[in-house]
């Protein structure tokens, strides 16, 4: 009898997830016709033969040509529109524009001749500036007709080169009409230098706009020409190539089977028209089963300029309508699903049907199971929403931390668009659920550090990005935990000091408002000594971060911190307390020192001592240019590196907030309050695997084992392992173990299975149909699972795996 041990998971097979592929490296989006192509080139001169000295953009100046935010030469609209790509050492202003993010270039291309504005049919960028690596583009254009406001005609993300090269991007087929003015935006080119690009070249293409002398077009028929089994209820629809206005005639509904014909005047309240859509709404349904025909006089409906539709006319728009809809409506998905555990507190209740449906009367019910307790929303109340087949129930008040729930909605509430009526969802099982546990409540407690401030007047180099409460976000978020940052602090949108004050409006790129992440209470400056203990109040955190520097506690007063902590811990016990050793200053400074060797050495030991919830993270060694020297007086060797304090005193630098968010998180994480699933585990800092090595499949070590594997065995998922050892045969009989995490992720299931043939796979006590079956068991002890595979049924030879799902 022969073995092969497997110990891949077969998590996609098992749950049809769909493996990664690779990102595309452009993404070009035109709002109205047209398409586009790029092309990208090692050398930088690329294209210079493509460059036009006869786009409409040539030669504007002054006033018609005004750009704004850019760098190097592109004081000067020319840089982009002079018709010359410039040569291979060529980086003057004449020849290129560099841009920063959000700069703009805005062209008057008049009215012409005819004061009809212009027709835009294509657009061109060249991209390239020698040797600098900024050949990337990322843009977007705007444009605004004769009279009108400004709208989006295209944006740009072409990021090929790696290296030094040049770009040119092409829009074409473009459908802009009676346009006045063109803007373009420069946007970021993640992985560039300053997220920066360099344009060579802009040339616009286009005519003048002429009179409107084009008749509308149908572009769609609802029901489409020639189909069956069409709703009788249903309206009659023709969709235009352009906005359309109501002319003079009548819309003919022919009856081919009858015959008969109903004559509806396009006045008719029967008849409404918007943008370019033309609607029938016949005062009663069609009949059933039967063959119909639509005419449209060829002056019922004109374009914007006049001019008129030719009408349909007869063989045009034919269909056949099915028996009348009796069905009531049916549930095709439910979500939160029945029966789901873990739902957010947040979520919406949706209902989605088979087929459209229309709020009738009556009331839904959302009951709580646990309490009986009922919440009675009318059918027509503003928290009930309809939108083609889904109905959405958005509850005025989250939803009750882990709490059962069941909705009821009556027979009476919901019909479909023919009337009959939804049978409804009666019971508490039918539809009931648990919500998520209460999150979390973590309060960041301190100075402008907690705030996040960096300070710098330059704004480029050291952007506000929250400090270290976005990377303590994003970590936490990555391993699974159910938290909420807390506090009242408005700063630094207030603008009472730091970064928002000296640029204005930067927004980060992880803007944790947009999460409702951006709670806290920290101050810029501030004292806290009087309003903490109402803070604790208002906030009811579970955890408080404190980082208040020395010059927050008169003068770093070890006395001071230490009734500050006494304070807290005295006011609200059950809260984990984890107290900071604060960051440095740029060059050493002996108080600061001595009041984080009091805080790890005395004040936190003290409290542990005693039982309180109080621990430390070290937030000072990190920053030192020889960190072995924080437990023995440093002098000279205790300055900070050059520029890793943004504003050369106190403020770190982003990688640095960076680094104090990873300290906290391993202090939240010694907590052992977060979720006892994969991510939490595969995250601990113990295995420092990279971010890109942490997926559920990954195999860093090269073991042959995943990670999902790792985490069931208990064994480190960054360190060679054996996996399946021991492997004994006697008779029908095969044992094997494996290491037990004894603490197994509560998402991850362990199984084993057999194969006769690598191919078809079986599970414990099954087998091919009349054939051999193989039958597991598994006992642990000390940290080893042994397991026994029983073979009833004669095999020439069976191969062996273990497995695990990631529920």
């Amino acid at each position: 009898m022969h073995h092969k041990t497997s110990t891949r998971p077969i998590l996609a097979a098992l749950a049809g997830l769909a493996l990664a592929s690779s990102l595309a490296h452009a993404t070009v989006t035109i709002t109205g016709a047209g398409s586009a192509t790029e092309v990208n080139s090692a050398t930088q001169t690329a294209y210079s033969g493509d460059v036009s000295a006869a786009d409409l953009l040539h030669g504007l100046t002054g006033a018609n040509a005004v750009t704004s935010g850019w760098n190097g030469g592109a004081g000067s609209p020319a840089a982009l529109n002079n018709g010359a790509h410039g040569g291979v050492t060529d980086t003057s202003a004449s020849s290129i524009a560099w841009t920063t993010v959000g700069a703009t270039a805005e062209y008057n291309l008049g009215t012409g001749v005819s004061g009809l504005g212009y027709d835009i049919t294509s657009i061109q960028s060249i991209a390239a500036w020698n040797s600098a690596g900024f050949a990337n583009q990322a843009w977007t254009v705007e444009v605004k007709p004769i009279g009108g406001s400004y709208s989006t005609l295209a944006t740009v993300h072409y990021n090929p080169v790696a290296a030094n090269g040049a770009t040119k991007v092409t829009l074409t087929g473009l459908d802009p009409t009676g346009i006045e003015f063109i803007k373009f935006t420069a946007d970021s080119v993640t992985g560039s230098t300053g997220n920066a690009f360099t344009f060579r070249e802009i040339d616009v293409f286009g005519v003048e706009s002429g009179p409107d002398e084009t008749a509308p077009l149908v572009d769609t028929l609802s029901p489409t020409n020639g189909i069956s089994s069409v709703l009788p209820g249903g309206d009659l629809v023709v969709t235009f190539d352009e906005n359309i206005v109501v002319g003079t005639g009548n819309i003919t509904i022919k009856n081919l089977d009858a015959p008969s014909q109903l004559t509806i005047p396009i006045g008719d309240t029967q008849v409404s028209v918007s943008d370019k859509v033309l609607t029938i709404n016949p005062v009663a349904d069609l009949a059933s089963n039967t063959n119909y025909e639509i005419l449209i006089s060829g002056t019922a409906v004109d374009d914007t300029s006049g001019n008129s539709f030719a009408g349909i006319a007869t063989g045009a728009w034919l269909f056949m309508t099915g028996a009348p809809d009796v069905t009531a409506p049916l549930v095709s998905s439910l979500s939160p699903a029945d029966n789901l555990d873990d739902v957010p507190l947040a979520s919406d209740l949706v209902v989605t049907f088979n087929e459209d449906i229309a709020i009738s009367s009556g009331n839904i019910i959302l009951k709580n199971l646990d309490t009986s307790a009922e919440t009675t929303i009318p059918v027509g109340d503003a928290q009930i929403s309809i939108s083609g087949a889904v109905l959405t129930i958005n509850p005025s008040s989250n939803l009750n931390p882990n709490t059962d729930y069941a909705v009821h909605i009556p027979n009476t509430a919901i019909t479909d668009l023919s009337g009959n009526p939804f049978l409804g969802i009666s019971g508490d099982t039918a539809w009931d659920f648990t919500t998520i546990d209460q999150p979390l409540r973590i309060m960041c407690l301190g100075d402008s550090i907690t705030v996040g401030y960096t300070d710098n007047p330059g704004w480029t180099n050291h952007p506000f990005k929250f400090g270290y409460r976005s990377g303590l976000y994003t970590r936490l978020t990555n391993a699974g935990y159910n938290f909420q940052f807390v506090g009242g602090s408005t700063e630094p949108w207030t603008g009472i000091s730091g970064d928002p004050t000296n640029g204005g409006t930067y927004t980060p790129a992880l803007d944790l408002r947009d999460f409702g992440q951006d709670n806290h209470r920290g101050y810029g400056g501030a004292g806290i000594w009087g309003n903490v203990n109402g803070w604790i109040d208002a906030d009811n955190p579970d955890i408080i971060l404190l980082l208040i520097g020395i010059n927050g506690m008169g003068g770093g007063s070890q006395t001071a911190l230490t009734n500050l902590v006494s304070s807290i811990v005295t006011h609200a016990p059950d809260v984990h307390l984890i107290v900071a050793q604060i960051t440095p200053y740029s060059s050493f400074n002996q108080t600061l020192y001595n009041y984080n060797i009091y805080v790890r050495d005395t004040l936190v030991p003290g409290h542990i001592t005693v039982g309180n919830k109080v621990s430390t993270v070290d937030l000072y060694s990190f920053f030192l240019t020889d960190p072995s020297t924080y437990t023995t007086l440093p002098s000279t060797t205790g300055a900070v590196e050059p520029g890793v304090l943004s504003n050369n005193i106190n403020h770190p630098d982003n990688p640095h907030y960076d680094l104090m968010a990873q300290e906290w998180y391993e202090g939240i994480q010694a907590l052992d309050l977060g979720p006892d699933n994969f991510a939490a585990w595969i995250v601990d800092p113990v295995f420092g695997l990279a971010v890109a090595d942490q997926d559920f499949d990954d195999d860093s070590d090269d073991d042959n084992l995943s990670n999902g594997l790792e985490a069931w065995f208990g064994t480190h998922p960054g360190e060679f392992n054996a996996g399946l050892a021991n492997v004994t045969s006697v008779g029908n009989v095969t044992t094997f173990t494996h290491p037990q995490n004894p603490t197994v992720p509560d998402d991850l299931t362990g199984y084993y299975e057999w194969s006769p043939n690598l191919t078809d796979w079986y599970a414990s006590g099954a087998g091919p149909g009349g054939g051999v079956t193989v039958t597991f068991s598994a006992s642990i002890r000390g940290g080893t699972t042994t397991v026994t595979a029983t073979v009833a049924g004669l095999a020439e030879r069976i191969f062996l795996r273990a497995g695990v799902v990631r529920n």
